[in-house]
């Protein structure tokens, strides 16, 4: 595992998946194996409240304190959190919702749209630009990112 360097520092990719500061090594949450991360703060918070959801633990950025709930939906518990916006701190909750045992996590919000579509469409990404900054720190340099090029780095 080695530094890539590039004359352009945010092509720059290190290969080595250990940080010098690790995801949850401050915490002592167990969260269940599945999560959904919900780019909606009323419709997480609805969820919550409607459902009776507990909070089985909580994130706290400068912004706010993101509660994180567990659900039970057909006998499998899935924890649930609003995430909040941009890559940086997105991330930020995902990685210590895995230090805390999350494995399949799921990200759901809403966007706009610059075809003709009817509201309430629903839209599976296949693939993402990369402008964000974040996603260079987890997988090496491209334009963009697709499912199968990020399963071949696990």
């Amino acid at each position: 595992m080695s530094l890539f360097k590039n004359p352009i520092p945010i092509l720059e990719h290190d290969s080595d998946n250990k940080a010098v500061i690790m995801p949850g090594h401050s915490t002592d949450f167990h969260f269940p194996e599945r999560a959904v991360m919900l780019f909606m703060e009323k419709e997480s918070e609805e969820y919550a409240e409607e459902n009776n959801c507990e909070i089985i633990g909580s994130f706290t950025t400068i912004t706010k304190v993101f509660p994180v709930y567990k659900t039970i939906h057909k006998g499998t518990e899935i924890a649930v959190c609003q995430a909040p916006l941009g890559g940086a701190a997105a991330v930020q909750i995902m990685e210590q919702l895995i230090a805390g045992g999350a494995e399949k996590i799921i990200a759901a919000g809403c966007c706009g749209a610059l075809i003709n579509d009817r509201e309430g469409d629903f839209f599976i990404p296949v693939s993402a630009l990369r402008h964000e900054g974040t996603s260079y720190h987890y997988l090496p340099p491209s334009r963009e990112i697709d499912r199968l090029s990020f399963e071949v780095q696990q």
